[in-house]
């Protein structure tokens, strides 16, 4: 259990600290430029993951940090001429990567 509390301590992050976390990633002008939210109505956020649900479980914080920065829901923004972007988590188990 020790083992487990470390690891944990080390690895976990909460709900609050990634919205957090995604809001400042959101205005950061390294990112997105000198104008964020332009950047981010036109980018296009692809949820194409096909048989897990980390891809839209990952969104949602995002969608919401979002909406607060600049007021854009996820579903309402992309254009033809915007970046594409896969955001995950990027975590998978053993048994995960066997079945790939």
């Amino acid at each position: 259990m020790r083992e487990v509390g470390h690891v944990l301590r080390r690895t976990y992050f909460s709900k609050d600290f990634v919205s957090k976390w995604f809001s400042k990633q959101i205005k950061h002008e390294g990112l997105a430029g000198k104008a964020p939210c332009v950047f981010w109505q036109t980018s296009n956020l692809l949820n194409i993951q096909q048989h897990w649900h980390s891809q839209t479980e990952i969104l949602e914080p995002f969608g919401e940090a979002l909406n607060t920065q600049c007021g854009i829901a996820v579903k309402d923004r992309g254009a033809a001429n915007g970046v594409f972007i896969y955001l995950d988590d990027v975590l998978s188990s053993g048994s995960r990567l066997a079945q790939i």
